[in-house]
């Protein structure tokens, strides 16, 4: 946090606090974590497959992360890069609407369960959709007209209905 002098040195000492005492935080313990994958590996075999995590703390967790299997996610092909398709396994299939809706149902299950929901999308890089949206209206209409729309646009949708945040961690 800084420092503080010290009378008996003449020396400053650095003041640590823990950051939990600044500022109101929930502990990492009472966190539930969830998502969905186009991939239906458990979270130890995808950290494992991706070399995420240094294998030791992997290892150290595995237990947990092997307990958390992700949810279908929604995917079009479209959007993404054409190596991905190996890995496809664990998909919801439906229009545009029917994919809202099933997010938003996973979303609702989840908010029975903790007190407050953020959706972070960290999966592929997708292609920027072209021509843009320009209004809700329509965004609404390519909705409704079942136009190709990336998966992050439509988890976005979602995330709004729900009125959870949604943050966007993908380059």
């Amino acid at each position: 946090m800084g420092y503080r002098h010290d009378p008996n040195t003449n020396r400053l000492k650095d003041v640590f606090k823990p950051v939990h005492e600044i500022l109101p935080m929930v502990s990492p313990i009472d966190f539930e974590i969830s998502g969905w994958d186009i991939n239906n590996r458990n979270l130890f075999e995808a950290a494992k497959n991706a070399r995420v995590l240094e294998p030791s703390l992997l290892n150290a967790m595995r237990t947990e992360l092997e307990a958390i299997v992700p949810l279908p996610s929604i995917l079009n092909q479209d959007f993404i890069a054409a190596n991905q398709s190996d890995r496809v396994n664990n998909v919801f299939q439906g229009t545009n609407q029917e994919c809202i809706d099933k997010i938003r149902k996973d979303i609702r299950d989840m908010k029975q369960r903790v007190e407050k929901v953020i959706v972070l999308w960290t999966a592929n890089t997708e292609m920027y959709m072209l021509p843009e949206i320009a209004t809700v209206e329509e965004l609404k209409d390519r909705i409704a007209r079942n136009s190709g729309m990336a998966a992050s646009v439509l988890f976005c949708v979602a995330c709004i209905e729900e009125q959870v945040l949604y943050l966007n961690g993908s380059p």
